[in-house]
Order: C-alpha cells, then structure tokens, then sequence
C-alpha cells in the first residue's frame, strides 16, 4: 500500500523502494509485478543519456563482452602477468 501511495503522489523512486521490499514477502503477487512495472516506466535511467562517448572508446569492451568473458580474460592477463614477471625476474 505504501508504494501505490508513492505512486500517487508522483514519486515513483519510493514508490519502487516499497515495492520491492513487499515483493520480498510476496514475490508470486500479480498486482504487485504489475504496479512494480508500472513504477519503473515512469523511470528513466539519466545515466544512459549522459553517457560520454570518451568513455565508450576507452572501455569497448564493456559494450561488446559479457561480463563473465571480461573477467575470464582478465584472470588469464593476469595470470599470464605473473607468469612473466616470474620467469623474467628470475633469469
């Protein structure tokens, strides 16, 4: 009740706070994934429009990975990091 009285009165981020924590006691509630879907609507991410393009050259590989490949690449970078390090550092 408390995220549809958010709702109401036009502040959709508490409106979701709420709902989210009621879909923690309630997560199968029909209504309540509705009025959550309908709160995240009235959202909008100001991130993504401010998104410099800098940003986007330096770090492409976030755009064009997956997460789990990034970091499956850099363990191996890493590990092959250390391995030279050892082997150059000793001879």
């Amino acid at each position: 009740n408390l995220g549809n009285a958010y709702l109401r009165n036009n502040d959709p981020g508490h409106a979701l706070l709420w709902y989210e924590r009621a879909m923690r006691l309630i997560p199968d509630d029909p209504d309540l994934k509705f009025n959550y879907g309908y709160a995240m609507s009235l959202t909008k991410d100001e991130k993504e429009d401010k998104d410099f393009p800098l940003f986007r050259i330096l770090f492409f590989w976030k755009y064009l990975l997956s997460q789990s490949l990034t970091q499956q690449i850099a363990l191996v970078l890493n590990f092959l990091f250390w391995l030279t390090l050892i082997y150059f550092g000793c001879c």
